[in-house]
């Protein structure tokens, strides 16, 4: 309900906890189904979540910087 609580080394720890979730999810569906070569594509995956989550966070962080104190 509202964001108060949220710090910003709370945010980062659900950025990086989101950034290595959704790659575990894909990854243990690529494992049944016999795909190889996981662990490389497993890093790959965690980096491009943690990297596109930051740019966005960073994004929204600089667009609220620029709106006024009194809208926010």
């Amino acid at each position: 309900q509202s964001l108060a609580d949220l710090t910003p080394m709370r945010l980062l720890a659900y950025a990086v906890a989101y950034s290595i979730a959704s790659p575990l999810l894909h990854h243990l569906w690529f494992a049944f189904e016999g795909k190889d070569k996981l662990l490389e594509s497993f890093t790959a995956m965690v980096i491009g979540d943690l990297t596109g989550t930051l740019i966005v966070l960073y994004a929204a962080k600089g667009l609220l910087a620029l709106v006024p104190r009194r809208l926010v």
